[in-house]
């Protein structure tokens, strides 16, 4: 009689593969849950963990596959929502044509400075067929452009509305 109890309490193998691999799973999305909150925000490739360049056709089936992975509805982690917006937006960004171009366009500038600050030209090998090093030094540069440059377009938002304040100002001067 004590024999079918011990059998009922302890679980079978099969159970506890499944427990592992719902584990194994949920671990999974933390895991990429976590990558995209520490992803730069303003570089929409970091957040996709796509390299620049891709075709419009990867960046979908990417964000797909992420999305289904980290949907708020399929996973208990409290930064499911916030991750799964950033997703959405990265996605967006990278759709929108003019979006992409300002980003590409960082993320040369990024290089080109790296290049320079280490004295390489396009045919040096270390360009040609960039390491790990090189890789990681010109995404921190990517960084660097990216917040540079929304300082600047943050600085003349400002100065527009400054000016637009100034002009209605005179408006209702003239109107009394």
């Amino acid at each position: 009689m004590s024999d079918k109890k011990d059998t009922k309490s302890e679980p079978s193998d099969e159970q506890i593969l499944a427990a592992i691999a719902k584990e194994s799973k949920e671990f999974d999305k933390d895991a990429e849950i976590d990558r995209i909150l520490k992803a730069f925000r303003l570089d929409s490739y970091a957040v996709l963990d796509l390299q620049p360049g891709v075709p419009d056709n990867d960046i979908k089936k990417c964000y797909r596959m992420k999305s289904l992975l980290i949907h708020p509805d399929k996973t208990s982690n409290p930064s499911a929502p916030d991750a799964f917006d950033r997703l959405a937006k990265a996605q967006q960004a990278l759709l929108d044509e003019k979006e992409r171009a300002k980003l590409d366009e960082c993320i040369a500038d990024a290089r080109m400075l790296l290049m320079r600050e280490r004295k390489l030209t396009t045919d040096s090998e270390e360009v040609k067929d960039p390491d790990d090093g090189f890789r990681k030094a010109w995404r921190e540069k990517t960084k660097t452009v990216l917040v540079d440059e929304e300082l600047r377009r943050r600085k003349r938002m400002k100065a527009q509305m400054q000016e637009e304040g100034r002009a209605q100002k005179k408006e209702e001067e003239e109107r009394e």
